[in-house]
């Protein structure tokens, strides 16, 4: 059995090359709606919601893991360090997937370290600034928008219940919240920005799936500052930006033994 963390689209694509070669893939998400997704993409089970390093020992314990594949975002540092303390001491080997880096060359483009410190740069850069990160980090966008009069934060982020809501915490308005589905085109992004009138866009350095590419050409466009969130510099464990590889080893641990039949969890 390969346990995966989803949280990215790409996990959606492990899963299916694993699922696809026969093996039993049991997947963990931190939301409704990706456990949807990786259902979708063939895993035999899916765990819905957040998991700390005691829980995924607990979850290593109570199911015949082989291999554990960290698919989670390239942003959810805790979790990665959680799976990668709970696999070294459970004795799983730990394979993280790694999207490979986009490095734009063109001109204006910032690159700031830290959350705060993007928000204080995107705000310094115009007046109304369209976010495209979600809603994890929103918070210290919202409050520096909130600095000064004239301040203006347009946001998009997934249609689900759980991100409006936060929206709203933060104090934003229904004019304010793109609530669409990705991905994004060159020409559906420019035509955004444009709409909302943005001044400056905001995106993380998610890789090419995370739509940055896009992002920045639409930018580019309209001649617009794109502020790119530096991803954490160094994350736990092994790491490959190859699902062949990925495959290969689940394919390698898998050989002990036949989990084609199994039935279920262990019984604690």
């Amino acid at each position: 059995m390969i346990l995966v963390l989803a949280g990215t689209s790409d996990a959606g694509e492990i899963i299916n090359e694993l699922a696809t070669r026969g093996l039993v893939v049991l997947a963990s998400s931190l939301t409704a709606y990706g456990t949807q997704l990786a259902r979708a993409a063939g895993a035999g089970q899916v765990l819905t919601g957040p998991l700390d390093a005691v829980g995924m020992e607990e979850v290593l314990a109570r199911y015949p893991v082989r291999l554990l594949v960290d698919a989670t975002h390239p942003f959810a540092t805790g979790a990665s360090a959680a799976a990668h303390a709970a696999a070294l001491r459970k004795g799983v080997p730990y394979l993280r997937w790694e999207r490979p880096p986009v490095n734009p060359t063109c001109p204006g483009i910032y690159r700031p370290a830290g959350w705060e410190e993007s928000a204080r740069m995107a705000f310094s850069l115009g007046r109304v600034v369209f976010l495209t990160v979600g809603t994890r980090h929103l918070a210290p966008f919202a409050a520096e928008a909130a600095r000064e009069p004239g301040r203006r934060l347009v946001v998009r982020i997934l249609p689900v219940a759980e991100s409006l809501a936060f929206c709203h915490q933060c104090g934003l308005l229904p004019s304010q919240i793109v609530a669409m589905q990705g991905p994004f085109s060159r020409e559906l992004n420019r035509a955004l920005f444009s709409f909302y009138r943005a001044e400056v866009v905001v995106t993380k350095e998610s890789g090419p799936q995370g739509g940055v590419a896009a992002k920045i050409a639409a930018a580019q466009d309209l001649h617009l500052p794109v502020v790119i969130v530096e991803r954490p510099a160094s994350l736990p464990g092994p790491a490959t930006g190859r699902i062949e590889e990925i495959v290969a080893k689940a394919l390698e641990v898998n050989k002990a033994e036949n989990w084609g039949d199994y039935p279920g969890p262990r019984q604690p």
